[in-house]
Formats: C-alpha cells, structure tokens, sequence
C-alpha cells in the first residue's frame, strides 16, 4: 500500500483524488485500455462503505422524522459521485441483465461508456 503523505492523497480525498484522475483521462485522449484500468482500479469498497454510511444517516433522520435532514442527505446521496458509480456498476456489470438491451438498444458498455453515463447522472441533479 502506497504512503498517503508520499502521494499526497489522504484516505479522506481519495474520491476527489479518483475524480481528478477521470479528468485528467477525458483532457488527454486516452485508450479504452486506459479505462478500463481507471474502472478496474477504482475503489469500490471505499465507494460501498461511504454510500452505506450516508444511506445510515437518512434512515435515522428517517426514524427521527427529521425531514429537513432527511430531505438533504437525500441530495449528498444523489450528488456523490461515488453512487453513481456505483449504480453504473450495478447496472452494467453485476445485474443478471446486464447483456439485455434497454430502451436505447445498447447491449452492454464498454469502460468508456460507463464513466460517461455516470457523468450524465450527474448533469440531471445540477
């Protein structure tokens, strides 16, 4: 495992560090190969906890009928980057349907495609 302080990326930034690397991978004309590398490095399990977590939060502010905080955690959960992904994922690679075609046609995406449906998950809540 890398040194956090030799990499300058904390455990913390490590989404906003895998974000600048998606960026810096659309500005500069890259191979699929290169995303699929992106795609396969890709933190899942930091993805999976961190969603868990704000999904607590809302059930308990739920429980608590605080609806004002439920009502926000509800926009942190649509705006994170992380569940987008993590949706793409779902959908793409691990459904039972993922080579069924859906209302557009396409059968299955490549690595490219993902992160580029993710992007527009991202357009509709901004």
């Amino acid at each position: 495992m890398r040194n956090p302080l030799v990499s300058g990326r904390t455990r913390r930034n490590c989404l906003e560090a895998n974000r600048k690397r998606l960026t810096e991978v659309n500005m500069v004309r890259h191979k699929i190969k290169d995303f699929s590398e992106l795609w396969k490095s890709t933190p899942w399990k930091k993805f999976r906890r961190n969603l868990f977590r704000l999904q607590r939060r809302l059930f308990k502010a739920i429980q608590a009928e605080d609806t004002r905080r439920a009502r926000n955690i509800q926009k942190l959960i649509l705006k994170s980057f992380a569940a987008r992904l993590l949706a793409v994922r779902q959908v793409s690679q691990l459904n039972t349907g993922k080579k069924t075609a859906g209302i557009d046609g396409v059968k299955s995406l490549n690595f490219k495609q993902r992160f580029a449906l993710a992007e527009r998950l991202g357009d509709f809540h901004t």
